[in-house]
């Protein structure tokens, strides 16, 4: 005897029954949905910010007996970049200026920058397209007069493009320096990423009194993040056949410990960007730890009302389970068909509450977070940007059946032992 049918047509005609059940279990799945999908998209921004940030997903840089990161032999670092059996978005070749006296000033006011970043606008052109520009656009391939500052730095100084900045640091060897460069695109940034300014690689070198093509870091953009320790093993395995290098570095910690050694030898380092994003991760992994612990708390109460519901349903359908028995229908046969229609119980309740998650996910990143700089780290342009993940999606609905199932398993077992006859006769 095919139980599934039977299972469909008692479902159908038990609705009245489930109605409160299967809220419950939407209103589980909506929450999970916006859960899932609010973090995600947090830290998929975050990841975005934090490549630009840190020269992209991968990134290699120098160490010796000096006082910064520099790379001498430039071109046979990009032929392994350029051999990687990965898809990537581009390669990053850089000069960094993090000093304290880092500093950008228009008419009488100054603003204190984390980093000043000198790049090769064509090569980085992907990456920098995901900017949030508001006001202005990215310069062209040849512009060194050219300056991308955030929309915190713009509001501080009182400046808008076309407007000449004085951007101001140290030499090499210590002497105070300035340049005059013309701003050419205000991107929305609040963050600690926000106080960055980028420039052309040539103009920062010029501001440091360094040759044009002075390299500090370099960096591969990978397009799978999920890439990106197997393109780290890769870069180092190939760096190491040629070069000094360094153990894979999971941690800026441990970045700072080898360069701290000050090797007598130029020695290269690989760094993940997830080693650089290490603590910011880690408070995004507790933050949904416990959202999650929440959501199973609630998910397990539904299924303490999933138990209490079928062991009502079966008291009730006791005499039509005794018919069955009677007809052939086997114990185990009558314990599936409680379990199944718990399963579509579950289905049922996912895509309810999948859809009512999707459309509250729609409403929530059309309302705009700018006001809350605290939060600027996770927002692009202001809003929420949300990502559901496949894997994600397809754990939310297994979730929500095999919660629905637990449920009622242990009432079909006692119904799979009710003896007929005796059922039968049940009122």
């Amino acid at each position: 005897m095919t139980i599934l049918p039977i299972a469909i047509r008692n479902f159908v005609r038990n609705q009245n029954r489930y109605r409160l059940l299967l809220g419950s279990l939407a209103l589980a799945v909506l929450v999970l949905v916006l859960i899932l999908g609010v973090v995600s998209g947090m830290n998929r921004v975050l990841r975005l910010k934090a490549a630009r940030y840190f020269a992209g997903d991968v990134s290699v840089l120098g160490y010796g007996d000096f006082n910064n990161s520099r790379i001498e032999d430039v071109e046979s670092v990009l032929e392994v970049f350029r051999d990687l059996p990965w898809a990537v978005n581009g390669f990053a070749v850089r000069s960094l200026y993090y000093r304290t006296d880092a500093s950008l000033s228009f008419g009488g006011r100054t603003s204190r920058q984390r980093r000043l970043i000198g790049l090769d606008w064509d090569r980085e052109s992907s990456a920098l397209e995901t900017l949030d520009l508001f006001e202005g656009a990215l310069p062209s391939p040849d512009d060194k007069e050219g300056i991308l500052i955030s929309s915190a730095v713009a509001r501080s100084l009182g400046v808008r493009v076309g407007d000449d900045i004085l951007v101001s640091g140290t030499t090499e060897t210590g002497q105070i320096n300035a340049l005059t460069l013309v701003l050419r695109g205000v991107f929305e940034d609040a963050s600690f990423f926000g106080y960055t300014a980028y420039l052309h690689i040539s103009t920062l070198n010029s501001l440091k009194d360094l040759a044009p093509n002075f390299v500090n870091e370099m960096g591969v953009y990978v397009r799978n993040p999920g890439d990106q320790e197997k393109v780290a093993q890769f870069i180092h395995e190939r760096l190491e056949s040629t070069f000094p290098v360094f153990p894979i570095m999971q941690s800026k910690e441990e970045r700072d410990r080898y360069f701290a050694q000050r090797t007598p030898i130029t020695t290269l380092a690989v760094l993940t960007l997830d080693a650089n994003l290490a603590q910011i991760r880690d408070l995004l992994g507790a933050l949904s730890m416990v959202a999650f612990s929440l959501i199973l708390l609630f998910l397990g109460i539904v299924m303490v009302g999933v138990s209490n519901t079928y062991t009502m349903l079966v008291h009730e359908r006791t005499k039509e389970i005794g018919t069955m028995r009677a007809l052939g229908m086997q114990a185990r046969d009558v314990k599936g068909l409680f379990i199944f229609e718990a399963a579509f119980l579950g289905v049922a309740g996912a895509v309810l509450g999948f859809g009512l998650g999707l459309v509250t996910l729609t409403i929530v990143s059309q309302i705009s977070f700018v006001r809350f700089s605290w939060a600027s780290l996770f927002l692009q342009s202001g809003y929420l940007s949300w990502y559901l993940p496949p894997w994600g999606m397809a754990g939310v609905l297994l979730l929500v059946i095999l919660s629905s199932m637990l449920g009622s398993y242990r009432s079909a077992d006692l119904a799979s032992r009710l003896n007929p006859v005796d059922a039968l006769r049940e009122e």
